[in-house]
């Protein structure tokens, strides 16, 4: 198996385990608990990805390092948009879930 296949695996059961606990015990929907789960660290990943790679952070740690060309001009823009659009998505589908008390 690739990292990539163990990562997206252990990425799962870590929101299934966790939505589970937050579902047992706020007495809320496992899959409303698992996907708003999913949403958080969705979140955190995008602030932290973000700050990791520019001048100073953890993955360029030279403060008068480069800024990567994803995080210049226009292109800000879009991956912020592409971040906060999956973001939307996931919350619409844990309000969906929760509703209907899935």
């Amino acid at each position: 198996m690739s990292e990539m296949t163990i990562g997206i695996i252990l990425a799962v059961l870590t929101f299934l385990i966790f939505g589970g606990l937050i579902s047992h015990f706020a007495e809320l929907p496992f899959f409303a608990s698992g996907i708003g789960i999913c949403l958080v660290f969705w979140l955190h990943y995008s602030f932290m990805a973000w700050d990791d790679e520019m001048p100073g952070g953890y993955d360029n740690p030279d403060p008068e390092g480069v800024i990567p060309r994803d995080r210049q001009g226009s292109n800000k823009l879009k991956y912020w948009l592409v971040k906060l659009s999956i973001a939307a998505v996931l919350a619409s589908l844990t309000f969906y879930c929760g509703i209907n008390q899935y």
